[in-house]
């Protein structure tokens, strides 16, 4: 994506079927947001000391509707109309105030409420914003001192799980990075890891198959082990990590044996299982306003 205005649009597109297809236990597309959705339900309800929510990027409005149901009093925002209204629809049908969900942009504070919150959830969000130490502080700015916020973040360190293409660019970029490296050494390991991974599985097989986002979709990731530097120049403080979002086999048997795939994947939903740093595909961040 060149700028926001893609990610409004791609969501706009996407609005109708985004509900079903991201938090259907039936759909075909793994229902990762749904895990996603009861670790952050389960980590504000556990606190104690949350009452009032911001969900940034509430879209169809289905985390946002199960805090309601919870007792929270919770608002939030969307950047994509389309999405927005969908979610309108769906408060309407339970029972809630469809103006609790409005279109605001994230990144314009003059745009975003005065009052402070007890939590901040942002799933979802962060890549899209193109800007992170900006979103973060804005983060910061609408908790109270000692308020939480859940957000999720795509697992960088995965890649050493996919057996793929991702994994050579890993290798090469992250853990083998250096100037000093001569050209021919470069092209050598480069030979080396792609001959060691299968490079089959192409961003226009994820596209085609919307098995994974990254396949339309550029998104950054992030390292669970060093996600606190940047939480912390940001004026937030790590509490814990949690994994969703299991491979319980690499990317490749997603396609291979699909439904043995989901049925041991699902089964290894647990968000404090360290293997979560290599078989989650993401990860959702809670910390606090220092």
């Amino acid at each position: 994506m060149k700028d926001r205005k893609d990610v409004q649009n791609y969501f706009d597109e996407m609005a109708g079927t985004y509900h079903l297809d991201s938090y259907g236990l039936d759909s075909e597309v793994y229902p990762g947001n749904y895990f996603r959705m009861l670790i952050a339900l389960d980590r504000l309800s556990q606190r104690g000391d949350v009452k009032t929510v911001f969900d940034v990027g509430c879209g169809g409005c289905e985390p946002m509707l199960e805090c309601l149901k919870a007792g929270f009093d919770v608002s939030g925002i969307d950047f994509s109309n389309e999405m927005l209204q969908e979610g309108k629809k769906r408060l309407v049908r339970h029972g809630f105030d469809p103006e609790l969900a409005w279109q605001a942009d994230f990144m314009d504070l003059n745009s975003l409420p005065a009052r402070k919150f007890d939590a901040v959830l942002m799933l979802g969000v962060v890549g899209y914003n193109k800007d992170d130490d900006a979103c973060l502080t804005n983060v910061a700015h609408l908790l109270r001192p000692g308020g939480v916020t859940l957000v999720e973040f795509p697992n960088d360190l995965f890649s050493l799980y996919t057996f793929n293409n991702f994994s050579v660019e890993f290798f090469m970029n992250r853990l083998w990075s250096g100037e000093d490296r001569p050209d021919e050494l470069k092209e050598e390991m480069a030979s080396f890891l792609e001959q060691r991974f299968d490079q089959d599985i192409s961003r226009k097989d994820y596209k085609a198959k919307r098995k994974c986002l990254g396949g339309d979709v550029p998104y950054p990731t992030y390292n669970p082990l060093t996600i606190h530097q940047l939480l912390e120049r940001n004026g937030l403080r790590l509490v814990k990590n949690h994994f969703y979002h299991y491979h319980a086999l690499p990317p490749k048997w997603e396609y291979k044996a699909p439904e043995l795939f989901r049925e041991l994947s699902i089964k290894m939903e647990n968000p404090g299982d360290w293997r979560g740093h290599f078989m989650c595909s993401a990860f959702l961040v809670e910390a606090e306003k220092i």
